[in-house]
């Protein structure tokens, strides 16, 4: 039996990006019969449910108690303890014979604590990487090149490329971006997309869920998934404002993260009648508010962020809802591909507003297409296909 050790911030019942990525690695995995070890943020009490449903998985968990540091200095005290942590655990358990490290980027120094591990044991490194970093803090315009903070992760990041076994990432762009790095140039870097999980189709519609969002009252503009710097949603509220005066539509915000605080004041000083703010929920609560949804609301801030394809895009498609998509790049092929909703740049706010009262009046006649969407992007987009792509490399 081949043994697998994986390192991930997010997981089950996390809805996360990575949370969900690295479960359908797991699920995989262990389907094929490899033993899988995981270092992650798992509440304990999670833990009986996932091991009756993984029995070759053991979850080695780590404390939240920093799960809710949020400014950058608290996130990089975060990344730190999760380096130091990832490390002592690896110590107290004494499991050396692994045949692959898995490490999840963009949490730098998490990873390196892999490096480390890999190193001293042999144990080949495979860097999965969903964000090239600190290249896309740069893309944000949050850190300039020059800047220590830029110099010092990308020299970390640049001896991860050099030692891994193997490079993993999440799109077209990010593959073609890593194989231009002088410590790839000899190396593979497959492409694993993110994709559909196709077993959110099957997920049973909530009632209670209906209830506390008042599901079947009004048009629902829904954005569920991170309120940070990366989504931009200070447009998502001035475009809301535009539409104050219409009672009949409802601006639906999910999430939780860095710029929460910052949005529901920007709200407020706005005046914005038609916004709400709503916690983080689980998969089947997405799964059925989606599924009630008029049309979900997908964003990237910046116009230099042209290889990211945010995971709720394929969420949002893969349930059949049309979808208002405020991004450049690579993301708008699945909107070219499925013809189900409308894309805009991110930096002309008349033109979201013009585009986006274009794309209501196409809403009924993309409802029409909603199965036939989906089945495009189960067909297309799976994750469990990518999963099972993922493992085949590793055989």
């Amino acid at each position: 039996m081949k043994k697998i050790l994986i390192q991930s911030h997010d997981f089950y019942p996390k809805t996360s990006p990575a949370a969900k990525r690295i479960y359908s690695f797991v699920d995989f995995l262990t389907k094929e019969g490899w033993e899988v070890h995981l270092f992650s943020m798992v509440e304990k009490k999670y833990l009986p449910q996932l091991k009756r449903k993984f029995p070759n998985l053991t979850i080695f968990s780590l404390s939240e108690k920093f799960r809710t540091w949020n400014n950058k200095l608290q996130r990089l005290l975060r990344n730190w303890y999760f380096y130091k942590n990832t490390i002592k655990l690896f110590k107290e358990n004494n499991i050396i014979d692994y045949d692959y490290a898995l490490a999840t980027s963009p949490e730098i120094l998490p990873c390196l604590a892999m490096l480390k591990i890999s190193k001293a044991f042999r144990i080949k490194l495979i860097l999965d990487v969903r964000d090239i970093w600190p290249d896309v803090l740069n893309e944000m315009k949050i850190v300039k090149k020059w800047h220590f903070s830029f110099i010092f992760f990308n020299f970390i990041a640049n001896k991860l490329y050099k030692k891994s076994y193997l490079v993993t990432t999440v799109s077209n762009g990010k593959q073609v971006k890593l194989k231009n790095k002088k410590q790839l140039l000899q190396k593979e870097v497959a492409l694993i997309e993110n994709g559909f999980d196709e077993s959110m189709l099957d997920l049973p519609i909530s009632e209670k869920t209906i209830y506390d969002f008042q599901l079947k009252k009004g048009k629902l503009i829904t954005y569920i998934g991170n309120l940070g710097l990366a989504q931009g949603l200070k447009t998502f509220i001035d475009l809301a404002k535009k539409y104050d005066d219409n009672k009949s539509y409802r601006f639906l915000i999910i999430g939780k993260g860095t710029d929460k605080d910052f949005l529901l004041k920007y709200s407020r000083d706005k005046k914005v009648k038609n916004i709400e703010f709503y916690n983080p929920v689980s998969q089947d609560e997405l799964a059925t508010i989606l599924k009630y949804s008029s049309a979900s609301y997908v964003s990237l801030t910046s116009d230099l962020m042209l290889d990211s394809i945010p995971s709720k895009l394929y969420e949002s498609l893969g349930l059949g809802c049309p979808t208002f998509l405020v991004a450049h790049g690579e993301s708008r092929k699945l909107i070219d591909e499925t013809q189900h909703g409308v894309y805009v740049d991110t930096n002309n706010f008349d033109e979201i507003v013009i585009e986006f009262s274009r794309f209501l009046s196409k809403l009924s006649e993309m409802e029409k297409r909603k199965k036939e969407v989906s089945k495009y992007i189960v067909e297309n987009y799976s994750r469990e296909k990518q999963a099972q792509k993922f493992v085949s490399i590793l055989k």
